[in-house]
């Protein structure tokens, strides 16, 4: 039996996510704040005895601590960091009103959060043969993407989000941890509103998806929740060249192209000779199209 966490469950995705897992047997840990006002969540573990609620504020290190002990000998398959807010959102965060407090709590919650709860259980995590974290991220914390004014902490927790993903499947890679960024989609719940165009089911459904077609090389690459790629998390493909022989093919998304061209001397067939100069290699800047293969 598959065994997961997920934060944040008592409503929306979250809640989703243990319904649609429950009901494939897998063994669900469904984490929130407040428990006692969880109805959904009591009613989904009261009807199945693979569920169990426990309360968890991700804000919080005793708690996230003392949950992750409770689980020492638990082995998790599946971490689903998925509690998040959204204070500022429907344009409350023109200048002038920008609320310092929310926007620190945002990262609290969005981003030292989740972090906290990854490192919490990386020994849970490292015991699985299959081992994932998946941080439920948006396309607004893609830089790129922003094409409009405010929601300035929520964009920035996600974009944050993703730089610290993105950096921690390189270290849990060595524990054989894979990690995915997701994007759900604009998503009809109380953070998206009744008039988003994708419904909770269709997310989720499509977020286990790309869970299935998972593989060591997509870890620390961030994906909508169809399949498509996103553009910061590894869709620029980098290639340097010695001459017309490619000796160093890269799919490293931010990597500085300084280190690939260090990397790729080191397997040049010049490497060690007078005349190993940098200058002579090329780098060149691939982007694949938008949209990647699906099952």
């Amino acid at each position: 039996m598959n065994t997961v966490l997920i934060t944040g469950a008592n409503r929306g995705l979250g809640l989703e996510w243990v319904r649609q897992l429950a009901a494939d047997d897998w063994r669900v840990y469904a984490t929130c704040r407040h428990p006692a006002e969880a109805d959904e969540l009591n009613a989904l573990a009261a009807a199945n005895a693979r569920v169990s609620v426990h309360g968890l504020d991700v804000t919080d290190g005793a708690q996230v601590s003392g949950l992750a002990a409770g689980l020492s000998d638990v082995t998790v398959d599946l971490l689903v960091n998925n509690a998040g807010v959204y204070f500022e959102r429907w344009g409350k965060d023109v200048i002038g009103s920008i609320d310092y407090g929310d926007w620190e709590e945002t990262f609290r919650v969005n981003v030292l959060g989740a972090v906290r709860v990854t490192e919490a259980l990386v020994e849970s995590l490292a015991r699985s043969e299959h081992a994932l974290v998946v941080a439920v991220s948006s396309h607004m914390g893609c830089i790129g993407d922003i094409s409009s004014p405010n929601d300035y902490a929520y964009r920035s927790s996600k974009a944050a989000m993703n730089a610290a993903f993105r950096g921690l499947a390189y270290e849990l890679a060595q524990r054989q941890i894979g990690v995915l960024l997701l994007h759900p989609g604009w998503v009809a719940t109380r953070m998206g509103g009744s008039g988003a165009p994708v419904g909770v089911a269709e997310s989720v459904a499509g977020m286990r998806q790309q869970i299935r077609r998972f593989e060591p090389g997509l870890s620390g690459r961030f994906f909508n929740f169809d399949g498509r790629e996103h553009p910061w998390g590894g869709l620029t493909r980098i290639v340097v060249a010695d001459g017309d022989q490619p000796v160093a093919p890269h799919a490293l998304g931010c990597t500085h192209p300084h280190f690939l061209v260090h990397d790729a001397l080191q397997q040049s067939p010049r490497h060690g000779r007078v005349d190993a100069d940098p200058a002579a290699l090329r780098v060149e800047l691939v982007r694949p199209d938008d949209a990647v293969g699906s099952d």
